[in-house]
């Protein structure tokens, strides 16, 4: 399948993406084949109305009647849950401590569904409500390619110009899944990013090495336009936001036999 393929490549060259680079800029062209449905997902801006219910951006936003609930795979009600691996995309690294210490999601709030991860790399579906924003945040030494799967987004970069003065150089795009081609990110370049959803939208993200809370934690900032146009980043710590892990009901991935054989014998190397 073309989730196996992007995956497959993907940890084949972890090591080796950066962007800029033909691993990177080969990954880029094989995730843009994937469709939402790859990961079993329904792309709201294509299929028509319906009262089926699912557990899409678009149905599962229950707002205050229902807060702290979302829609599980059978369409019903049920208490809102993190459903932790070991290895995620870091949902619990990117909300405050209230979040953390088990207080319930406050609706609307972004999913992530983590497809893979392990300690090299991660694999995950964010799923943002119209109107929803991921703060402003970092991915400190790590790389990150984003395909938009469907609906709409504003993203904004933002690159290092004089990192220990804290001023920034800022890009922008806006597009919907056919428009927007894959966005990446290293650890020396655009490195400081935010999506805002305009309608309800799938982004997936493949990162590597995923957050670390001992050494790869994020740090959130607010930016501030200089008079010669550039940005001055402050950090900060957000209080209303809310990322919580749901559990994943696509088609698995695996890592490839000789990559897991190749690992087998470095271990028993080291001992």
């Amino acid at each position: 399948s073309q989730l196996d393929r992007v995956f497959r490549y993907a940890y084949r060259n972890k090591d080796k993406l950066a962007p800029g680079s033909k691993e990177m800029t080969q990954l880029s062209k094989l995730m843009e084949g994937l469709k939402p449905l790859d990961f079993g997902l329904e792309d709201p801006t294509s299929t028509p109305r319906s009262t089926k219910a699912t557990t899409e951006c678009s149905q599962r936003v229950e707002f205050k009647q229902n807060v702290g609930k979302r829609r599980n795979s059978q369409g019903t009600i049920g208490e809102a849950t993190r459903h932790a691996k070991p290895f995620s995309a870091g949902c619990k690294h990117m909300q405050p401590l209230d979040a953390r210490e088990g207080k319930k999601a406050l609706e609307p709030y972004i999913g992530c569904r983590t497809v893979y991860g392990d300690k090299d790399l991660v694999m995950a579906v964010f799923l943002l409500p119209k109107g929803v924003a991921m703060p402003l945040h970092d991915h400190p030494g790590m790389t990150v390619a984003s395909k938009l799967l469907y609906g709409m987004v504003e993203v904004e970069e933002y690159d290092w110009v004089d990192k220990p003065k804290g001023f920034c150089r800022k890009y922008i795009e806006k597009g919907d899944a056919n428009e927007m081609k894959v966005h990446a990110i290293g650890a020396e370049y655009c490195n400081i990013h935010t999506f805002k959803a305009i309608t309800n939208s799938a982004i997936l993200d493949i990162i590597t090495p995923p957050y670390d809370p001992k050494t790869r934690s994020p740090n959130f900032y607010n930016p501030t336009l200089l008079e010669n146009g550039l940005y001055m980043m402050e950090k900060y710590m957000p209080s209303e936001f809310r990322c919580f892990e749901e559990p994943y009901h696509g088609p698995k991935v695996n890592i490839p036999n000789d990559l897991l054989r190749n690992e087998g014998s470095e271990m028993q190397m080291e001992k």
